[in-house]
């Protein structure tokens, strides 16, 4: 058996592609690829140039969400529009003008959008926040549409998280007055759970007696349950469908492995859930970044982790910035790597992808053991 490397050139981290660094482990015709993240799209430079990967570039990353066929939709919150990544790395604009902002809809030619800060697909649509304090989305015809709603809205700024129940009530988190809103099919707003007047906390209980610090991303499993990312509580909150907030995973602030009722956590921004029920979260403490896995059964890991930087290879050596967003395509884990304040306080401005799993690829014929 012998060890191989292959060189790989694209700026999104994606776990589907091969890193420089990645080893390789040969034998039989076959290449096993280890465990590593790799750079999907993006050159790290603050503008918005369409492209295939390292000759893209993003404003800024700040939130995700993939469709069904592996496609990567990316708010580019600083230049106003939405972009969208293939798995091959391709990226191109699909909503917004870059650098104007507005509140124009209709095709994307003419479509001028206010920051998107919030982003996810549901039922093979892109939806998504902006600073016009609207839900909008884009329609199968490509088309910005906003969505009506009864008023009742609150100020979707400081939101980063937009999720869909299978009913079509829709969920957004609202960072600055650290509770969860909920507008119904008809399009009316409420409070779901937390505070209604920036009050912050930490309390378990039903509906708006509950108490978030800051919630951020959320995540929807089969049973209807909201899971949030407490971050100024440094842990994972549930709310059941009849409003109950209980605490998921996590303790008091920190950076340890166990189990739910005594892991710790860092600074949690980005969640992902798999279909087995395991999550996946991106979380920052003392400098280092990191992805922790909390499986099903209620064991918390640390996947990789590493000192601020930016790095692709295998996860024992790859480093990362503040990981703003994920999203889940199979056993690849999309890294929306948007701030490295660690680095002479710039940004990777990075898609990338994190290969959770070891899989066996066929060699090319030249590299086949006889």
């Amino acid at each position: 058996m012998q060890i191989v490397k292959r060189s790989v050139v694209a700026a999104i981290i994606l776990l589907a592609a091969i890193p420089a660094n990645a080893q390789l482990l040969s034998g039989g015709g076959f290449t096993f690829v280890q465990p590593s993240i790799a750079t999907l799209a993006g050159d790290g430079n603050p503008t918005t140039t369409n492209g295939s990967g390292t000759a893209a570039s993003f404003k800024s990353l700040q939130s995700i969400a993939a469709d069904t066929n592996g496609n990567i939709y990316v708010a580019d919150f600083y230049h106003h529009v939405i972009r969208k990544v293939t798995p091959a790395g391709d990226v191109t604009t699909i909503a917004g003008q870059p650098g104007q902002q507005g509140n124009v809809g209709g095709a994307p030619n003419v479509s001028k959008l206010g920051g998107p800060h919030a982003i996810t697909v549901w039922n093979g649509q892109v939806y998504f926040l902006d600073w016009n304090n609207a839900v909008r989305k884009i329609d199968s015809a490509g088309n910005v549409v906003t969505i009506p709603t009864s008023g009742g809205m609150p100020s979707s700024g400081f939101a980063n998280s937009i999720v869909f129940k299978t009913n079509g009530e829709l969920f957004i988190n609202d960072r600055s007055s650290h509770g969860i809103w909920k507008r119904d099919t008809s399009g009316v707003w409420s409070i779901f759970a937390g505070s209604i007047g920036g009050v912050s906390g930490y309390l378990n209980g039903v509906g708006g007696s509950a108490r978030f610090n800051e919630p951020r991303s959320m995540v929807i499993d089969p049973a209807n349950n909201i899971l949030v990312v407490d971050a100024g509580n440094c842990n994972i909150r549930l709310i059941s469908p009849y409003q109950q907030v209980s605490t998921y995973a996590g303790t008091t602030c920190g950076h340890q492995d166990g189990t739910t009722v005594s892991a710790k956590f860092g600074e949690m921004n980005g969640i992902a859930r798999a279909p087995n029920g395991d999550l996946y979260v991106s979380d920052s403490h003392n400098g280092n970044n990191y992805i922790r896995k909390i499986t099903a059964a209620g064991i918390v890991t640390t996947v990789f982790g590493n000192v601020s930087g930016f790095l692709d290879g295998p996860f024992a050596t790859a480093k990362t910035g503040m990981i703003t967003s994920l999203a889940l395509v199979g056993t690849n884990l999309y890294l929306a790597d948007d701030n490295n304040y660690t680095v002479n306080n710039t940004s990777n401005r990075r898609l990338r992808v994190a290969r959770l799993v070891r899989s066996r690829e066929p060699l090319p014929n030249s590299k086949r053991l006889q």
